[in-house]
């Protein structure tokens, strides 16, 4: 092998390597890590529970904002005028309502996928979407993996 073709391999493995380190395991904890059925099931015993639920989906999202590599999503507005605060718990409900057998952590990456949408429709600048493995999440209640 030739030092072209052994410098190619090593650069092969080593972006191999760094995709693989990506794909670490992420414990999704707290009360988002619930279930969407369990949600639905609380929210109707307690509905005062929601304002928990949606101050853990604000959270989720802020952080997903925060890890964002820089250029995605930046200006992302998580509160705009346009879909307020009211309407966001409506989508969350909404969604679990339709996916029971899914976690609500998929309603609030939903509701994220949702609010970029919106950015972008008012948007005169062409968006880049940047994939980013956020890795394996472990739902905390139900301890259930899913690769993203």
């Amino acid at each position: 092998m030739g030092r072209s073709s052994m410098w190619k391999a090593t650069v092969a493995l080593s972006a191999l390597l760094a995709l693989s380190a990506q794909a670490e395991t992420a414990k999704i904890v707290g009360i988002g890590a619930s279930s969407c059925n369990r949600f639905n099931r609380e929210i109707r015993e307690t509905p005062a529970l929601q304002r928990d639920y949606f101050a853990w989906a604000q959270g989720f999202m802020s952080g997903a904002l925060i890890r964002a590599p820089e250029g995605v999503d930046a200006g992302l507005d998580l509160t705009p005028p346009s879909f307020p605060l009211e309407e966001q718990v409506e989508f969350l409900r909404t969604f679990c309502a339709k996916n029971q057998d899914q976690d609500f952590m998929d309603a609030a990456r939903a509701l994220y996928r949702h609010l970029r949408k919106l950015s972008t429709l008012g948007s005169d600048f062409q968006r880049v979407s940047v994939a980013y493995p956020l890795g394996t999440l472990e739902g905390a209640t139900g301890m259930r993996s899913k690769s993203v």
